[in-house]
């Protein structure tokens, strides 16, 4: 019996010894921000952490009402230049976790239909294209890029 809590006595002592010698490492974070600002968005449903590093460049952390990081966004002279998303897309819940985005200008052909010949019973139109350009977060994976594309009707997926 005396054996059994002498044994339980060293195992506590050096149990107690990991915890009172612990160290703790931060590895590759940078933690001198100029600037730390919480700022509500949205009713409270999702919550902005916006870190200033230096006078150009903030990086904004956008949570869900139960603290869970849903993005990370890079700004540079306040114009966002790339982040990161760690939420399943609700249109293609196949893209990874997390995807890692660039902010990039497209320019796509747009068809614009526009009245050509109409009567009393009869419009008929014609398409005419139109180039557009247009700033999307352009996605990398593997090999191939892609965008999401909002249109007047649907959000879509094309690859670069």
């Amino acid at each position: 019996m005396l054996d059994i809590i002498k044994f339980r006595l060293i195992a506590t002592f050096f149990l107690l010894l990991n915890f009172v010698f612990a160290q703790h490492y931060d590895f590759g974070y940078n933690t001198n921000y100029q600037h730390i600002e919480e700022v509500k968005v949205d009713n409270n449903t999702f919550k902005e952490v916006a870190y200033t590093i230096s006078a150009n460049k903030k990086i904004k952390k956008i949570f869900n009402a139960h603290d869970i990081l849903l993005e990370e966004l890079v700004f540079i002279d306040d114009q966002l230049c790339s982040g990161i998303e760690y939420f399943i897309h609700a249109k293609y819940p196949f893209l990874k976790i997390p995807r890692s985005f660039k902010i990039e200008t497209i320019e796509r052909d747009l068809s614009n239909y526009e009245n050509v010949k109409f009567s009393s019973s009869l419009v008929k139109y014609m398409p005419k294209l139109k180039k557009a350009t247009f700033k999307v977060r352009v996605y990398k994976h593997n090999k191939s890029e892609f965008y999401l594309l909002d249109t007047n009707t649907r959000q879509e997926l094309y690859f670069k």
